[in-house]
């Protein structure tokens, strides 16, 4: 529900945007991939339009191996192993490792809207990616030689933001994080020993899965971070209602092996502290 709302959001900004482009007359337009209408507008003007990839090469390369060659029809099952022809690598997964858009018959508003933008993707100049060569150099080489799209690497531009404790602490703050003593608590751990869990802002955690984690974590005995999304209408007690064992949070909180956090987190101040070991 929340990520067909932030999709409408986008398309509710598109009038106001193509007046103002229109107005701003510019000599290129650079746009989020999730603004695909863009193309469009780039096309009236006769201008580049350059579309911003928070993703990765591999995943969007991976992407559109899976649609071109639909090797997951090739199975039974969905825990057989299927691989992906024609990447750099030699890539196995299995049917269940795929997102819903992907697997379900019928096509729901997330895929064919992602359907648009990957049309439009084929009519803009190129793409800006927010990665590195260093890290994917063969998927860069793939996309832009085999798939057929021109990129720029700009990132990773987290690195170009916050770079100043207060921004890190405070970006889309929450008052009820008190950041001091988290810090503390990080401060008190070794280095590469806390493992971070947080699954987003948009992804709906069912009670079940909150159980699963919360036994994972306790039999792994590691130390950890667990961002816990609440609802707008969500209060604490909700969230032990989800799937948090009576006790488990005092649990951990006495033994000092994991913190549990509701809500927003300072998650760059988090991801850049020395103890993290994982994500």
């Amino acid at each position: 529900m929340k990520m067909t709302k932030v999709f409408q959001a986008f398309l509710m900004l598109q009038p106001q945007l193509v007046d103002l482009i229109h107005e701003m007359q510019p000599d290129c337009i650079v746009s989020d991939v999730f603004y695909p209408w863009t193309s469009d507008v780039a096309a009236e003007l006769r201008i580049p339009r350059l579309a911003f990839n928070g993703s990765s090469f591999f995943s969007y390369c991976a992407e559109q191996c899976i649609k071109e060659h639909k090797p997951h029809l090739e199975v039974e099952s969905n825990n057989e192993k299927f691989k992906l022809p024609g990447l750099p690598d030699v890539i196995e997964m299995v049917r269940s490792e795929l997102p819903s858009w992907i697997t379900r018959h019928k096509p729901d508003g997330f895929s064919q809207l992602l359907d648009v933008i990957r049309e439009s993707e084929k009519r803009c100049y190129g793409m800006l990616m927010n990665r590195f060569h260093e890290l994917e150099a063969s998927y860069e080489e793939h996309l832009n030689k085999i798939i057929g799209i021109k990129t720029w690497i700009i990132g990773p531009v987290s690195l170009l933001a916050n770079n100043e404790i207060e921004d890190k602490e405070s970006r889309g703050g929450n008052p009820n994080i008190q950041t001091t003593n988290l810090l503390q608590w990080l401060n008190e751990k070794e280095p590469n020993s806390v493992l971070y869990i947080n699954f987003g802002s948009l992804i709906q955690m069912s009670r079940n899965q909150i159980t699963e984690i919360a036994h994972a974590i306790q039999e792994s005995s590691q130390s950890f971070i667990w961002v816990i999304k609440k609802n707008d209408e969500d209060n604490d007690d909700d969230i032990v209602n989800k799937g948090l064992q009576k006790g488990f949070e005092e649990r951990m909180s006495r033994t000092k092996k994991g913190l549990i956090i509701k809500g927003w987190a300072p998650q760059l101040m988090i991801l850049e502290h020395k103890v993290l070991e994982g994500f």
